[in-house]
């Protein structure tokens, strides 16, 4: 996702929201295997030029335990 400065209203945040793949991400060099697109729902803006977002991004992926080397999905 790209937002571009001139997109946010002065003075105010702009919403988005969708899904993104998550192949540019790199996870799967760390061992982390995607089992989901990224899904984000921000809100985002300026404050004192300063680019913020808040609000919530999620990915379900598979992990391998350390210790019992079993895979889990979180």
């Amino acid at each position: 996702m790209k937002v571009h400065l001139n997109q946010i209203p002065e003075g105010e945040t702009l919403y988005i929201e969708g899904e993104e793949s998550v192949a540019a991400l790199g996870l799967e060099e760390a061992g982390v295997v995607p089992v989901s697109p990224l899904h984000y729902s921000l809100d985002v803006g300026v404050s004192d030029g300063g680019l913020f977002a808040t609000g919530s991004i999620k990915l379900r992926a598979r992990f391998q335990c350390v210790s019992c080397l079993e895979d889990f999905e979180a």
